[in-house]
């Protein structure tokens, strides 16, 4: 039987008497365009994406984009969504644990800790109903944002682990950045451009989409996403909500390719692809060093590299993931603990 999540979502904020509107996409373009929320995993393409993208590793998913409301105005977004395997259900947010609801900071300390006290309720209310066996969060840690999220957690006896994540502060003139990031990355970004040909691309044909889309089976060997998932993602990119950065060879073949999301504030790196035989060559330092220089230019002010994965935390990251994450830290001016948060339901 399938379960019906946007029908759950319904019934149970009029019985909690959440004042919310569910899967409005233009109240919620609104909401993000007039409160300036950047993290784009509360977009609603890219909510749908995510859909897309977990659709061919469980049976059911099911995504729920919930605007909550103060006194009748936006005042929040939450997104979650439940995915079905055989092991039963799981809730989280994008392709991962649930994110806290993104709240409006303007509003009163009550209300933000009421608006968060409602979204927790809500996903206890979710877990019990699935029966899941436990309840998951994780986040970047802001101080004076997150703060009520992760004591609601607390309260409830949760097991709390901290890793980090990754990110490029885009203010910084060229110069102050140079003498941030690796001396030897410099070196390799200036070897790099005698050797490659980079190319920006916020707008892109079908053709050029698929060469970047078959380097990537070609070095992977196995498709890692729906071809639907990989429509929404050039989709993405003719809207500029992302861009593609290309690097070929001396004879115009394509060598690498690197695709980052964008949202009002933040860039992300989503996918990228390298030549494996070029491995000892600096592809990829010259594709990040050209997709920096690209967000300053479009006037973001945060790179969020991903993961740092290194060996010593705790969920024991593979050594080809920690080295992926060595290279992203040499890139990278600060970084955030990244806190993960979960509770045992039975």
């Amino acid at each position: 039987m399938t379960f019906d999540l946007i029908k759950w979502v319904e019934q149970y904020a009029l019985n909690a008497k959440m004042d919310v509107r569910i899967n409005d996409e233009a109240a919620l373009r609104e909401f993000i365009d007039c409160s300036g929320c950047s993290i784009i995993d509360h977009y609603s393409w890219m909510i749908a994406y995510h859909q897309e993208y977990l659709a061919s590793q469980y049976s059911q998913v099911s995504s729920a984009s919930i605007l909550l409301q103060s006194n009748g105005k936006a005042a929040g977004v939450f997104t979650i969504n439940v995915r079905k395997s055989a092991q039963g259900y799981e809730i989280g947010s994008s392709s991962s644990e649930i994110l806290p609801p993104f709240i409006e900071q303007t509003l009163s300390r009550k209300v933000k800790h009421k608006l968060y006290k409602q979204c927790f309720n809500l996903i206890l209310s979710l877990g019990e109903e699935l029966k899941t066996p436990k309840l998951a969060s994780s986040f970047d840690y802001i101080n004076g944002v997150y703060e009520p999220w992760y004591n609601l957690f607390a309260s409830q006896g949760a097991q709390i682990k901290v890793s980090q994540n990754l990110f490029c502060d885009l203010s910084f003139s060229e110069s102050e950045y140079a003498n941030m990031i690796r001396e030897r990355y410099k070196n390799h970004i200036k070897r790099a451009e005698k050797l490659w040909h980079v190319v920006v691309k916020t707008e892109v044909s079908w053709q050029e989409f698929l060469a970047f889309q078959q380097l990537h089976l070609d070095v992977v060997g196995f498709k890692t996403r729906s071809d639907l998932s990989w429509e929404m993602l050039f989709n993405a990119v003719n809207r500029q909500e992302a861009f593609i950065v290309f690097a070929m060879d001396q004879s115009n073949e394509l060598i690498g390719a690197a695709l980052f999301t964008v949202s009002n504030k933040v860039a992300t790196y989503s996918v990228g692809v390298y030549d494996r035989t070029l491995f000892a060559s600096p592809v990829s330092h010259l594709v990040h060093y050209y997709a920096i220089n690209k967000m300053k230019e479009m006037g973001l002010n945060t790179y969020f590299l991903g993961a740092k994965n290194a060996l010593y935390e705790w969920h024991e990251p593979s050594v080809k993931e920690s080295k992926i994450g060595e290279f992203k830290d040499g890139f990278a001016t600060y970084s955030l603990l990244k806190t993960y948060c979960s509770i045992d339901l039975k």
